[in-house]
């Protein structure tokens, strides 16, 4: 049964919009004050905090001396500040904190109430309310919230160095603890906007590296021309460690093939770092394709891996020597590694382990993949190559093409979308329309229970069909709601009646994140998100947590995509 320690528990885990969910039960049997707040929560943290503010700012007026509330709303406003940047929310925000304050004399709603007071431009009253926040700490803790306040009030107060001092003490008690240091960052970033805030304060919390790596694996046994051999293997390690020493690489994203990325994800995890791994198939075929070929010590170093981190499949289905799973799987590491560095106000890093000597141009190969990344300027390569001798001439062989046994099976970006009021069957009419413009890059249009979906060969012609078929539908009623799911892998697609229709585990995904998400939004998997990152455009990506959509689908994680112009947001 749902009840608000469940939907706490749900928001701890960054499962925002089953949270949500959730709380929308909950909330329709009870309008308890708890309920209400944790809804809040929930609405605002999965990516609608304008809808948050408007269902919380009643319940806030009626309840303004309580400091979980104001708290609360005031974080709802700071939230729409940040993503705004509309002067006006910044306003409401400390209007918030401090009318508490005022009440609750809680450090908590006082310091924000004094951050927010300078960002609205009374900066001489957020010094005179840090002052009173200082009164009511201790003048020593070993509490890290209390050390952050204590500081940002002293920075508040233009002492700088004892603010230094603080803040270096607090970051000692966060370790490797990212969810408080990057709290305090974002923190610290927003208020540098409008006061000097200490290169040295701003370095301390500054969030880590997120760097991706792609690179060979060991040279088969039947690979004619070396590349990266086994007895090498120590000497990249150490120039795996020493890159991500320099670069500070503590966020790392990479699969999991003998060689290049196993040595990466142990040397992440050995400098006390954090390490993500996507899988592009099933595990057993992956073994197969990438691993075991090297000998039984690197399935023995994969499975250690596996035993202690989080592995995350692209699909739980084969290989079935499609290479195309390859080319999305690295599309997909590299969108991953970029909306990271977003969230950390930084750009990611590439690291490859690429032989200079072969030029060899395989689909979804290093070389391959190394198109795609958005950032040249910030690449690292070790060359394992450079160990070799000489090479000899190397002897011509025929490509060997593999058939994959399912020539229907593609890589494709999804779309669900339906439309709110009697407009669907213009909404038809107007996607046949729009299938003329695009038939190049369309693989599949279908019509099923007031629902378009859509399959296409690009994340870019996807999220164009749908924000031209919104628009198009816009103009014909403007009090029409849309909803959309949004996500990518393989399919396959079958003819039926004369139309070409998407089958399997990933049009299954895409209709339970289409049913997920609440009117007015456009969610997306994670490897759609990540798909589009890499286009160009005015897409802005809000990351709302995790969902289990249940056996045999399995947790993923989803993302609130907008657009330059939307009116949804």
């Amino acid at each position: 049964m749902t009840s608000t320690s469940h939907i706490h528990q749900l928001l701890n885990q960054g499962r925002y919009l089953e949270a949500r969910a959730e709380s929308e039960k909950l909330l329709a049997a009870s309008n308890d004050l708890g309920v209400q707040q944790i809804h809040a929560l929930a609405l605002s943290k999965s990516g609608t905090p304008q809808v948050a503010a408007d269902f919380f700012a009643p319940i806030y007026n009626g309840h303004p001396d309580d400091a979980e509330t104001a708290g609360i709303m005031g974080g709802i406003y700071k939230e729409l500040f940040r993503q705004t940047q509309n002067q006006q929310f910044a306003v409401k925000s400390r209007d918030a904190y401090l009318s508490n304050f005022n009440i609750s004399r809680n450090y908590y709603t006082g310091i924000n109430a004094a951050t927010m007071s300078a960002i609205a431009g009374k900066f001489q009253r957020g010094r005179e309310i840090a002052q009173e926040v200082l009164s009511l700490l201790p003048e020593t803790s070993t509490d890290f919230w209390e050390l952050v306040t204590r500081a940002e009030a002293k920075l508040l107060n233009k002492d700088p160095r004892t603010a230094s001092s603080i803040y270096f003490q607090a970051h000692q008690l966060a370790g490797a603890d990212w969810g408080k240091i990057n709290t305090v960052y974002n923190q610290l970033w927003m208020l540098n906007h409008y006061m000097l805030v200490p290169v040295d304060i701003l370095k301390a919390f500054s969030p880590p590296t997120v760097a991706v790596l792609v690179g060979h694996m060991i040279d088969h046994p039947n690979r004619s021309t070396p590349r990266f051999q086994q007895q090498f293997v120590p000497r990249v390690k150490e120039s795996l460690m020493a890159t991500i020493k320099t670069l500070n690489a503590r966020i790392g994203y990479t699969s999991l093939a003998c060689g290049s990325d196993i040595l990466f994800s142990e040397a992440v995890v050995e400098s006390g770092g954090e390490i993500n791994i996507y899988i592009p198939f099933r595990k057993e075929d992956f073994l197969e394709t990438s691993v075991s070929f090297a000998g039984h010590d690197w399935v023995e170093r994969f499975e250690k891996i596996v035993e202690h981190q989080d592995i995350h499949y692209l699909t739980q289905e084969g290989y079935l020597g499609n290479d195309e799973l390859f080319s999305f799987h690295g599309r997909v590491l590299f969108g991953l590694a970029t909306l990271r560095g977003r969230m950390l106000h930084t750009e990611p890093y590439l690291i490859t382990v690429l032989s200079e000597r072969d030029r060899t141009l395989k689909e979804g190969g290093t070389r391959d993949l190394m198109k795609l990344w958005p950032f040249p300027a910030r690449v690292q390569n070790i060359d394992p190559s450079k160990y070799l001798p000489a090479p000899p001439p190397a002897p011509h062989k025929p490509a060997v093409i593999i058939d994959s046994g399912q020539p229907n099976r593609f890589i494709l970006y999804m779309v669900a979308v339906t439309f709110t009021g009697p407009i669907m069957l213009e909404a038809h009419r107007l996607a046949k329309k729009l299938e003329e413009e695009i038939v190049q890059e369309l693989m599949s249009l279908t019509f099923e229970d007031d629902i378009v979906y859509a399959g296409f060969s690009s994340s870019f012609a996807a999220i164009k069909f749908t924000r031209d078929l919104v628009s198009a539908v816009e103009r014909k009623s403007q009090l029409s709601t849309y909803r959309i799911g949004l996500h990518a892998g393989p399919v396959v697609v079958k003819r039926a009646d004369d139309k070409r229709v998407m089958t399997g585990t990933h049009a299954d995904i895409l209709q339970k994140i289409f049913a997920l998400g609440p009117e007015g939004t456009a969610y997306a998997s994670e490897t759609f998100a990540a798909s589009l990152v890499l286009d160009s455009g005015d897409f802005s990506f809000i990351h709302t947590g995790s969902a289990d959509l249940g056996e045999p689908f399995g947790t993923h994680n989803l993302y609130r995509v907008t657009w330059g112009g939307d009116k949804k947001k």
